[in-house]
């Protein structure tokens, strides 16, 4: 009876995990010289209530919003702006409407 009980949370955990990795669409990406373009458009969807995440691969370990001077024309770095599922219409509504004013 134990080993059913096992299965069931690992059920349970691969389908939580499964799940938080789907909700998420990827909105916009861009590399090293577009850091700012990416934290804009970050800033307007946050202001805008609608959910999201700003992620950053910079081989040079430096992180989106961290204290410092970046090296943005050199960088090799990815950023990606992921949206929750939910919000992904009124995001890129809201990217297109201001694609214009983007620096």
């Amino acid at each position: 009876m134990t080993w059913v009980w096992i299965l069931v949370i690992a059920a349970i955990i691969a389908v939580v995990i499964w799940r938080s990795r789907t909700s998420w669409t990827t909105v916009f990406v861009g590399t090293g010289n577009q850091m700012e373009e990416a934290e804009y458009k970050y800033n307007l969807l946050k202001e805008q209530g609608i959910r999201c995440k700003l992620k950053s691969t910079d081989p040079q370990g430096a992180a989106v919003g961290m204290a410092g001077p970046i090296d943005t024309v050199h960088s090799q770095g990815q950023y990606k702006i992921v949206v929750h599922q939910d919000d992904v219409e009124k995001a890129k509504e809201l990217l297109q409407r201001h694609s214009s004013a983007i620096v």
